[in-house]
């Protein structure tokens, strides 16, 4: 029997089915319930269990969404995507990690998208 159809109803957005017990089954009387997903994991589809969400990505609103442009997530599980810090940049949605400035170029602000032409190293134009 699907562990929903124990429970009589599926569970809330972003939940899914909790054994409580030593054992999956329920011929040894172990209950069921519905159990918010862990930060970083979101309910896979109808399936009554909950993914982690890839790198790349953050658990957003019930579904594993990619950091735009200037964020990164480098680890499975990631709450949410980083911004690229000071000096560094991530052109790409979905970025992992965020790369260095190249030298002559900085980035404008923290979670920068792009590097634009800068003072060089030194300081001179």
């Amino acid at each position: 029997m699907h562990p929903q159809q124990l429970l009589g109803a599926p569970c809330p957005v972003n939940s899914a089915v909790d054994l409580i017990g030593s054992r999956f089954d329920e011929a040894v009387g172990a209950t069921w319930k519905c159990a918010a997903c862990a930060p970083g994991s979101v309910a896979w589809g109808k399936a009554p269990y909950c993914r982690v969400c890839p790198p790349g990505t953050h658990a957003s609103s019930g579904t594993c969404s990619i950091c735009g442009p200037g964020r990164h997530a480098p680890n499975w599980g990631s709450a949410e995507c980083a911004p690229c810090s000071p000096g560094s940049f991530a052109a790409a949605p979905g970025s992992l990690f965020c790369l260095p400035c190249p030298p002559g170029f900085r980035a404008g602000a923290p979670g920068s998208a792009l590097c634009m032409p800068g003072l060089k190293a030194g300081g001179s134009g």
